[in-house]
């Protein structure tokens, strides 16, 4: 009879034991959670501050187009505008129509014979 007493007084530590080990891994999991969610959180900004810098690049490339765009249209009478091209080019592109073919192209403004506008 001693014997199953003595069992009896272990189950109250086990029991302990075991809802420790238990509280300890979930508050571990949370933690790994958390630091993830924040990783993801940082990156996600990152992203967003990168996006933002390119786009205001882009937009004072193109305002920087656009200046130039009243002088090579007084230049040559068939200019349809200056942009920015980002894509392809990446700089200023004049929009013009071919006199010989009447088509319309698309040239960098550095290709232009006369560039002084």
């Amino acid at each position: 009879m001693k014997n199953v007493l003595k069992d009896k007084n272990l189950y109250l530590p086990i029991a302990l034991v075991i809802g420790c080990v238990v509280i300890a891994i979930s508050f571990y999991l949370v933690q790994v959670d958390k630091r993830q969610s924040i990783e993801r959180q940082q990156e996600i900004e990152n992203t967003r501050a990168t996006y933002e810098k390119e786009q205001s690049e882009l937009l004072a490339k193109q305002k920087e187009c656009e200046s130039l765009s009243s002088g090579v249209m007084r230049k040559w009478n068939n200019v349809m505008g200056v942009t920015y091209d980002k894509d392809f080019w990446e700089e200023c592109v004049v929009t013009f129509t071919n006199t010989e073919t009447g088509e319309i192209e698309t040239s960098p403004l550095r290709f232009m014979k006369d560039t002084r506008y």
